[in-house]
């Protein structure tokens, strides 16, 4: 079963290396075609998408002069002024008739009686002629003509011109400078008509500030989409205020186009990676690309959208990726041969190797593996070899370390983490020694203290380890032991103390059984102190320095038989307050003040218990 798993995982491995070459690989060669076919047609197609714009644009470059100079007349400028709307119309067929469509041109007369009739030259029907034009007064409100001179104006076009400008009430108000952009309104038969707008402010005669504004609206000309859409494969129109004007984009197919565009315009325009580029038409795949037409902020956006045929591409992308995967799946049957070849050789070597792991997991440090030669097998059977040898002998040090010192130093030191010095934190220092002592082993033999000393050690240990404590060192009779060695620790006060009760429940028992009354003082202290290695790079110690540590010794020597003595920080630390009672300041020695200590009862007293403490000694 183990065999089996192993060929099956480096079966998979060579698969899973062989399906990633193969999927990175595609990724790579689809991205690149991608990216040659996007650089060409967009090369292509921007150059066609702004042809149409350009000669838009130079075409409308002397009306955008003659307009100007219009409105720079002193006497439009007073007509608007005066919101004289018939002087108005009458002065822009006087001037501008070379530029104005016919219907504007009807019941044009001379505007002074007493000057000569003008006469006109023929115009030249290439140029592009105005179809709409209109005058806003200074608030934005039209000036329309008398009804009678201006009939041209209540046409349904007309209406519709004045209607969408209207729309754009508040920018064109605040128009100070020239602006064109597009509009689209519905002419005859409910079609969609498309107007190059151009907009001029009209100043206050002698210059200052602005009275009104003149709009003229120039159709759009579609001969130049319909001419690209007969000699390429590129179908042009336009976007503008949520609509499509289009003469190459069937008429059927242009709602469609609309509601992608709707989604997707502004994306695509910006360049977008995660917008869609592609729709769908009669079953073919189209490629969109659109281009932002120069429009004033105060005028709606307007795009040029360009409909390339995108199936050959498409078809090319789906061989090349046919190609790939076929060769992927011809290297993934190589791949699994080859894998089931090299399995058939590393089976046995790394079967002995995962045995030997098991039973050294287990704890047989002994086992080795032989080393049958010197190529990576061998070389990782000597390294096992090795190991198996180093932790054989940590093992033995570890036992050794356990019995002499506390498991937490001896892991540290197993580690190599014994450096001099130490780290200064709040702790817990508790001592504990036998009342008597010399009294109690004079009449005993050397075996016979050593035999109780250990009954007593082994018995106080086991407590501070079951408080989670560290035991720290043996002084003849007296055990230290500290609480929150390791890191600062909220509890190590409340654990002490316990620990303490704890220590003399046991000792309570060891009498019972031994029939031999032995005593033990306690003391118990709480403060910032330093916790580390001492002595020489040579030779270590483990232990704990400060203030604390020097406090709970004297506690301890001054505790009377089965007292425990804490200072007043352990005491409040570990809410003992109805446990304890203070005695009188004490004069300790190696302290300059009067120290406050507390006799612990036995029991720990509930918070819910009422207090029974007697007086305070005098």
């Amino acid at each position: 079963m183990i065999s089996f798993g192993f060929r099956i995982k480096l079966l998979l491995a060579m698969l899973a290396v062989v399906g990633a070459t193969t999927a990175v690989s595609l990724m790579v060669a689809l991205q690149r075609v991608e990216a040659a076919n996007d650089r060409l047609f967009r090369s292509r197609v921007n150059e066609q998408l702004s042809y149409l714009p350009r000669e838009q644009a130079a075409r409308l470059q002397e009306a955008h002069q003659q307009a100007g100079r219009f409105v720079g007349q002193v006497e439009v400028q007073q007509a608007v002024e005066e919101l004289d709307a018939s002087r108005l119309y009458a002065l822009t067929r006087e001037s501008l008739a070379s530029m104005l469509a016919d219907p504007l041109l009807k019941g044009r007369g001379p505007v002074n009686p007493d000057q000569p009739p003008v006469i006109h030259v023929p115009r030249n029907r290439a140029r592009v002629m105005a179809s709409h034009l209109v005058f806003l007064d200074e608030q934005g409100e039209f000036l329309l003509p008398e009804e009678r001179a201006g009939s041209f104006v209540q046409t349904r076009t007309q209406r519709e011109f004045r209607a969408q400008l209207d729309a754009l009430h508040g920018g064109l108000v605040d128009l100070a400078e020239p602006a064109s952009g597009y509009v689209a309104i519905q002419g005859l038969n409910d079609a969609r008509r498309l107007l190059e707008v151009v907009c001029l402010p009209v100043e206050q005669a002698g210059g200052g500030r602005k009275v009104g504004t003149f709009i003229m609206g120039f159709p759009v000309s579609r001969r130049g989409e319909q001419t690209l859409d007969e000699v390429s494969e590129l179908a042009t129109g336009v976007w503008v205020d949520g609509g499509l004007s289009s003469g190459a984009i069937a008429e059927l197919d242009q709602p469609k186009v609309a509601d992608w565009l709707r989604a997707h315009a502004e994306a695509v325009a910006q360049d977008d990676k995660t917008a869609a580029p592609y729709i769908q038409m009669h079953g073919v795949p189209y490629r969109v690309f659109v281009a932002p037409m120069d429009s004033d902020p105060a005028l709606p956006k307007a795009y040029k959208v360009g409909l390339y045929a995108w199936a050959d591409a498409l078809a090319v992308r789906e061989e090349m990726k046919a190609q790939i995967l076929a060769s992927g799946a011809i290297m993934g049957i190589l791949a699994v041969g080859v894998s089931w070849l090299i399995s058939l050789g590393l089976f046995k070597p790394v079967r002995r190797l995962y045995k030997a792991t098991m039973r050294l997991r287990e704890g047989d440090y002994d086992v080795r593996l032989p080393v049958r030669s010197n190529d990576e097998f061998g070389k990782l059977a000597a390294a096992f070899n090795d190991t198996a040898e180093e932790l054989s002998l940590k093992d033995k040090y570890r036992d050794v370390l356990n019995k002499v010192t506390d498991k937490f130093v001896a892991d540290r030191m197993i580690n190599g983490n014994v450096a001099l010095g130490g780290e200064t934190h709040g702790m817990t220092v508790l001592f504990c020694d036998i009342r008597k002592y010399t009294e109690i082993t004079q009449h005993m033999s050397p075996e016979e203290t050593v035999l109780m000393l250990n009954e007593h050690m082994t018995a106080m240990t086991r407590v501070v380890h079951e408080h989670d404590g560290l035991v720290d060192k043996f002084v003849g009779d007296m055990i230290m032991a500290v609480f929150g060695a390791t890191g600062s620790d909220p509890t190590a006060p409340e654990r002490s103390v316990a620990c303490a009760r704890a220590m003399i429940a046991e000792r309570k028992v060891l009498n019972m059984m031994s029939g031999r009354e032995i005593n033990v003082g306690v003391g118990v202290a709480t403060g910032e102190m330093l916790a580390g290695f001492m002595g020489s790079e040579d030779r270590l110690n483990f232990t704990v320095i400060g203030k604390g540590a020097n406090l709970a010794s004297r506690l301890c020597t001054v505790a009377g038989p089965m007292d425990i003595l804490v200072d007043e920080a352990t005491c409040e630390a570990a809410r003992e307050g109805r446990s304890a009672d203070p005695l009188p300041p004490m004069e300790i020695k190696g302290f300059s003040d009067l120290q406050a200590v507390y006799r612990l009862r036995p029991e720990a007293v509930s918070e819910n218990e009422p207090s029974e403490r007697p007086s305070t000694p005098a």
